[in-house]
């Protein structure tokens, strides 16, 4: 409303006698010259015959003076005096096709001097309620002299009109200008307490919830109050989730347990009564039962070892000592078990290694891959051959293992990284939880991307931030 206003007064101040008179006589010098310019083009370029010349003046005054509102005109020429004229803006309720009689003296006495002189001429002429300008611009050629004529009525309000309006829309002006600084003042006051109360929601700590202080406005007190109240049904919610977080996490940790120490009891107990039958065997006949039973009893002892060893290695934090690592020396050295076992099943390992080397821990990811290594051995066929792919992507390594196994079922696909999960009649179920967890101590990530022609598993190692 204040830029209203403000654009109000200022047109008030502009739109007064001068710049009115200023306008029209801009427009009327334009719409004469631009008459004046094609009429004697079409007389140089001979486009009309001198019985059409008055039908082609009609039809420039009309074409050209729709654009130009409240402006008059016509043709005057030294042979018959006033020709053509034309008023198409004219707003009355039928056109309007006669020279104004009044005007006729001082129009003919302009287009004569424009003629006379070789070059425009402009009369003003100031009445109470309106001013008129004649404008009349000379057209000379071998078989014509003339002048084009434009009248342009201008009407205004007196000076003393314009200056009580000037002053009722500035009182005006001040007026809002007043409520608009009272305005503000409220607003101020308003957005400092809005402020102070959302730098305390802000503030707002969950483990500290205390209520807020009381507003200096009374419209914004019923806020502080219902917030206040929400904050103390928040805190009675809090309480009781930490106190049923508690309980459920204490819940999961026993289930876990549960099912960690089910799954440890039965691949214990498996072995031992492995070894519990052999040894009833060797004690019917110990001369000759011993020596056969002999590398049972290691292998199984081996097998309890093993466990032992995995889950003592997954309950040891992880110390990573990251270092720049040759990939394929590291590959051909890192892992004889792999290669032993691979060959004694008649299993070819292939290794593509299309990046030269990468940061990482050489150990603890060397026995990440070797359990995923065992797994595709002991799950590919005979006499096939496991891939191995090492590539990178952008800031990221990733290693493939890809077999011609059955693949992975898809009911065992969401447990695959779980303990104690496993088809191996000699595994553990621990492989590919150690794996999972070396994987993510390097901030990267396994899964498996086969399908039905086989397993994939993918380890994927970031480069190590600086």
């Amino acid at each position: 409303m204040f830029a209203s206003l403000a654009y109000l007064f200022y047109k008030a101040s502009t739109e007064g006698e001068t710049p009115q008179l200023k306008s029209a006589s801009q427009k009327a010098n334009a719409a004469c010259d631009e008459i004046r310019a094609k009429f004697t083009r079409g007389l140089v370029n001979q486009s009309f015959s001198r019985d059409k010349e008055a039908g082609f003046q009609n039809a420039l005054l009309e074409i050209i003076l729709e654009r130009y509102d409240g402006v008059e005109g016509g043709f005057w020429s030294k042979a018959k005096s006033f020709e053509s004229y034309a008023f198409p803006t004219y707003d009355g309720a039928s056109p309007k096709i006669d020279v104004p009689r009044s005007e006729m003296e001082a129009l003919s006495r302009i287009s004569a001097k424009a003629v006379a002189e070789g070059k425009t001429q402009e009369t003003l002429w100031k009445g109470r309620r309106e001013a008129m300008i004649s404008v009349a611009c000379p057209v000379q050629s071998e078989n014509y002299v003339g002048a084009v004529w434009i009248l342009a009525r201008v009407p205004y309000l007196s000076g003393e009109e314009f200056d009580q309006l000037k002053y009722f829309v500035l009182a005006l002006l001040v007026f809002v200008a007043v409520q608009g600084v009272a305005s503000l003042w409220l607003l101020y006051n308003w957005a400092y307490d809005l402020k102070k109360l959302k730098q305390a929601i802000y503030e707002y700590k969950i483990e500290n919830l205390s209520g807020i202080e009381a507003s200096r406005e009374p419209d914004l007190q019923p806020l502080v109050l219902a917030f206040n109240d929400m904050n103390s049904r928040l805190k009675s919610y809090h309480d009781t989730s930490a106190e049923l977080s508690r309980k459920l996490s204490q819940a999961e940790r026993l289930t876990l347990l549960g099912r960690m120490a089910a799954g440890i009891a039965h691949e214990i107990r498996n072995p031992l009564a492995t070894i519990k039958l052999k040894l009833e065997n060797v004690a019917v006949r110990p001369g000759d039962r011993f020596s056969p039973a002999l590398p049972v009893f290691l292998e199984q002892i081996e097998r309890v070892d093993r466990l032992i060893q995995m889950l003592l290695a997954m309950t040891r934090p992880l110390d990573l000592h990251l270092k720049d690592v040759e990939l394929r020396s590291w590959f051909d050295q890192s892992f004889p078990s792999v290669f032993i076992a691979a060959a004694a099943r008649g299993v070819t390992i292939s290794a593509r290694i299309e990046v030269p080397s990468w940061r990482f821990d050489a150990f603890h990811l060397g026995r990440a891959l070797e359990n995923v290594l065992h797994n595709a051995i002991a799950y590919a066929p005979e006499n096939s051959e496991v891939k191995v792919t090492m590539a990178s992507s952008g800031n990221r390594l990733s290693i493939e293992v890809r077999d011609h196994g059955p693949g992975i079922p898809e009911n065992d696909r969401p447990h695959l990284f779980e303990p104690f999960v496993t088809q191996r009649v000699d595994g553990t179920g621990l492989g590919l939880v150690l794996a999972k967890e070396i994987t993510e101590a390097h901030g990267g990530h396994i899964s498996e991307i086969g399908n039905h022609e086989g397993a994939c598993f993918r380890l994927e190692i970031p480069w190590p931030k600086s």
